[in-house]
């Protein structure tokens, strides 16, 4: 028996067709345009209510999951809404303000960079300060010592935030519960 010299070619079968790539690729384009668009708008429903809202002062009386919970009066009526957590250090009975939209008092923008602070706050100089803004977050952290306990909370940066020196910060904090505590001073 003689081996033959014969090559043989075996064809790979290419279960995707340069066709089914092209349908891929442009799903993948619309799905992203199609969510790129939704964020568009919720920035901009945002920004209106920020502009054109009612502010009020909105209060904490539940969290759990990725939500908060706020109770607030507009225009002499109680309402309670839930919007999606921004911070992660969160606390019964904080307040802060919110814009309100005039026509539909239940959609709301919570300001989280605008704690309100009454008389019932003492402030201290902060311990630490880590004011590095990230592409992926809008929030900073700062550490601060009340009667030797260290405590550490997240806040959100206000729009358009520039960072300062640090000695121009002082962190609010409320005397009943010091965990409540803001970092003021930009």
């Amino acid at each position: 028996m003689r081996k033959s010299n014969k090559r043989r070619y075996i064809r790979v079968i290419n279960p995707y067709s340069y066709k089914d790539i092209g349908y891929v690729l442009l799903l993948i384009i619309g799905l992203f345009v199609f969510f790129r668009v939704i964020l568009w708008y919720l920035d901009y429903y945002e920004g209106k209510i920020i502009k054109n809202g009612a502010e009020v002062i909105g209060e904490i009386y539940s969290y759990g999951g990725k939500s908060t919970h706020f109770r607030f009066m507009y225009q002499n009526q109680k309402y309670e809404v839930n919007v999606d957590r921004a911070i992660n250090t969160i606390e019964l009975g904080e307040k802060y303000f919110i814009k309100v939209d005039t026509n539909d008092p239940t959609e709301v923008v919570v300001e989280w960079w605008k704690p309100v602070i009454d008389s019932s706050f003492n402030k201290v100089r902060p311990t630490e300060i880590d004011l590095e803004k990230s592409l992926l977050s809008e929030n900073f952290d700062f550490s601060y010592t009340i009667k030797n306990q260290i405590y550490t909370r997240v806040q959100r940066f206000r729009p358009n935030f520039e960072n300062q020196k640090s000695s121009d910060f002082w962190v609010y904090y409320k005397r009943e519960n010091p965990r409540i505590a803001y970092l003021v001073g930009f």
